[in-house]
């Protein structure tokens, strides 16, 4: 029976204060319909599969605000839009049987649903600078198109982008992204980039081909994932990838007088090979937040496979924990380790120097230079085959009042590490080759964490570091997305 066809409440998953207490998020619920704004260039029966695998699977309250959540982000991530609101228009009581089939009865709460939808632009273009490591820049030219529905019923975005920079000489990026289903993404590639690796010197690398993806993302788990008792919202999926391309490797010009003695290694890397290469990652992200988390944990687990030539496999842990008054005190700890198995018979076709794993760099193992922890021969970094790297970071708002809601942070670190080549022997040696040894190092800094970008500004000491390592005492500046 229906107690009253009006509307009584009306919430936002916008509002900033509490909604729910513990009871209430248990409470039974019926999604009795949607009403949607903004959705005439999504195909209807497209945003029906986004709405059945979500909020219309809630049952309780406390589901329905977390589909919600859910929802809002699968549709920004898939392209669908620009940006997605809900709010929550509670109708009358509706009274059931129980489970147990007994002559009590269950109020049910209908909610009629209001998602509200930004629709993304049809077409975009843009120019800019891009500025990084190592006095890296680049320019680049970016046009997007969004497929109307007409000619393709899945959402699908292009991308189509120009880039330039001190060490890439030319760079042509071709993106499409297919929204397959509300867990799975389809993307395609077609690159051709020419690029120089080794910070101005070694080798000019040259690579055409593409990749296709399959980005799975479960939404079943979101339920064993979610904390009923925070407002996380973590992160599960799957990708598959297969990449071909045609490589071609060449000793760069120094363009000086000034002699420069190439290492064999690096000589024997000239020359042209087709790269084919079968992939999986596995990311469980648990953070609040993807550059700078204050909570959480992560873990990252990557795989390739390079048919005839090599096998490689990769893991990245990340926890982070905060203490006082909004996060004032920050604690993360990572530890990265890698292992790089070569699938060829013959001696004269190594491993390609671009394809082993690299360590050192500000966004790396601080106070070293970029690639410069392990193997090498003569001047040149010739990379390692399995590698372990780890870091201790702590974080502290700035002590003074008028900053201290700032996004600057101040910043402490121990890092260390080890990179060597293993020359196929045994894992239990090369286990044995990566607990000793290791190259550390700690230092003091300013952290900026600006939503596009991790700004770092440190004094670096190190510690302790081999003969062959590269040193980078005093201020080192990072950028990037991702820190160790």
């Amino acid at each position: 029976m229906n107690s009253s066809s009006g509307v009584d409440n009306e919430i936002s998953l916008d509002s900033p204060m509490p909604i729910f207490n513990e009871s209430s998020t248990l409470k039974p619920i019926r999604v009795a319909g949607v009403v949607t704004t903004g959705t005439d260039h999504i195909d209807p029966s497209v945003l029906q599969a986004y709405l059945d695998d979500t909020i219309m699977k809630s049952i309780t309250l406390g589901q329905l605000v977390k589909n919600a959540d859910v929802l809002n982000k699968r549709l920004c991530q898939h392209h669908i839009a620009l940006n997605a609101k809900q709010s929550f228009h509670f109708q009358g009581n509706t009274y059931i049987s129980d489970e147990k089939e007994t002559h009590d009865v269950v109020p049910l709460m209908e909610v009629v649903s209001q998602l509200n939808i930004l629709p993304p632009k049809t077409f975009t273009a843009k120019t800019g600078t891009n500025f990084g490591n190592d006095n890296d820049a680049e320019a680049y030219l970016q046009f997007e198109k969004l497929i109307d529905k007409k000619y393709l019923k899945l959402p699908t975005r292009v991308n189509l982008e120009i880039l330039r920079g001190t060490k890439i000489h030319s760079s042509f990026l071709f993106n499409s992204y297919s929204s397959l289903s509300p867990q799975s993404i389809l993307n395609l590639k077609v690159f051709s980039q020419f690029y120089n690796w080794n910070t101005n010197k070694g080798l000019d690398i040259g690579q055409r081909g593409a990749r296709l993806s399959l980005r799975y993302e479960p939404l079943f788990l979101h339920k064993l994932l979610h904390n009923p008792h925070s407002n996380e919202s973590p992160t599960l999926f799957h990708e598959w990838f297969l990449e071909t391309c045609w490589r071609s490797t060449k000793i760069c010009s120094q363009g000086t007088s000034a002699p420069y003695m190439y290492s064999g290694t690096m000589l024997s890397q000239a020359g042209d090979q087709l790269r084919t290469i079968l992939g999986h990652t596995f990311v469980l992200d648990k953070r609040d937040h993807i550059m700078c988390p204050t909570k959480g944990s992560m873990l990252k687990w990557s795989n390739e496979l390079s048919p005839g030539k090599h096998l490689k496999t990769q893991l990245e842990l990340n926890s982070v924990k905060s203490w006082m008054n909004d996060d004032f005190i920050t604690f993360s700890t990572t530890i990265k380790t890698g292992y790089l198995k070569s699938l060829s018979s013959q001696q004269s076709l190594p491993v390609h120097i671009c394809d082993k794993f690299q360590s050192g760099g500000p966004s790396d193992i601080r106070g070293f230079q970029t690639f410069g922890l392990g193997p090498r021969d003569l001047y040149d970094a010739v990379g390692g085959d399995a590698f372990v790297s780890y870091g201790l970071s702590v974080f502290s708002r700035l002590p003074w009042k008028k900053v201290e809601k700032s996004n600057f942070r101040l910043h402490w670190f121990f890092n260390g590490g080890k990179l060597v080549n293993h020359d196929n022997t045994s894992l239990g040696n090369c286990i044995g080759q990566l607990s000793k040894e290791h190259s550390t190092s700690t230092g003091i800094g300013l952290v900026l964490r600006h939503p596009m970008a991790r700004f770092e500004l440190n004094f670096t000491l190190p510690i302790t570091a081999h003969e062959n390592d590269l040193i980078r005492k005093g201020f080192q500046f990072g950028l990037g997305l991702a820190f160790l």
